[in-house]
């Protein structure tokens, strides 16, 4: 998944209008793994998810991989 950050939790923040989470809504989750792409640079402390917002289970950047449990 895009974002423009991501943060130490697996939250991200993408371009404002909730389209990846409205359409990870309709798919199991259970059987399915969420991946960021991003840059470093992009990681940030918080995201401040909101209630809608789905947890990543991994990222990749061009430094290191995150896994979020």
């Amino acid at each position: 998944m895009p974002c423009v950050c991501f943060d130490e939790n697996g939250f991200r923040v993408g371009m404002g209008q909730g389209y990846y989470d409205r359409s990870l809504d309709s798919i199991d989750q259970s059987q399915t793994k969420l991946i960021i792409l991003a840059h470093e640079i992009q990681k940030t402390e918080s995201c401040y998810p909101e209630k809608h917002d789905i947890k990543a289970d991994f990222c990749l950047t061009d430094r290191q991989a995150y896994r979020f449990d």
